[in-house]
């Protein structure tokens, strides 16, 4: 690189601002009767996805000591969340056994569905019933 070049004379770097939160741009801590800045969110709970508290670090640690993300939920709602909280809450099928697409939903087949699942669907549209003749491969020099 060379030092006297054009290029390098014109490149200006300012300086770094200080990337911590002051006093002045801190929320207040919303814990009833504090006074000090609250940079600290904690979740509101369940059902409130996106929406927090801000608490000072005293009250972002009681508030954290005694939440329950689970609290007013049976057990058997917490075994169901639990359940689907291993696909990431989304639907799933067995794999090749979409029922929809085949139209065999509940075990039960509809006469759609049969009609294009017929008894020579597997075989394809032109089967004959005759063996297919076995290709050779042309070895002749062109």
């Amino acid at each position: 690189m060379k030092l006297n070049s054009k290029l390098f004379d014109s490149i200006r770097v300012s300086g770094k601002k200080d990337a911590t939160p002051t006093r002045d741009t801190s929320p207040p801590c919303q814990w009833k009767g504090c006074d000090k800045p609250g940079p600290h969110r904690a979740p509101q709970g369940r059902g409130r996805d996106g929406q927090f508290y801000n608490f000072c670090v005293d009250h972002v640690r009681q508030y954290n000591a005694s939440y329950n993300y689970f609290d007013g939920m049976s057990d058997v709602e917490v075994d169901e969340f639990r359940k689907d909280a291993l696909t990431g809450h989304r639907p799933t099928w067995k794999s090749g056994a979409n029922a929809w697409a085949h139209g065999t939903r509940d075990g039960t087949r509809n006469e759609e569905a049969a009609a294009r699942v017929g008894p020579t669907a597997t075989r394809g549209p032109a089967f004959t019933g005759l063996p297919e003749p076995p290709r050779r491969r042309n070895t002749a020099a062109n």
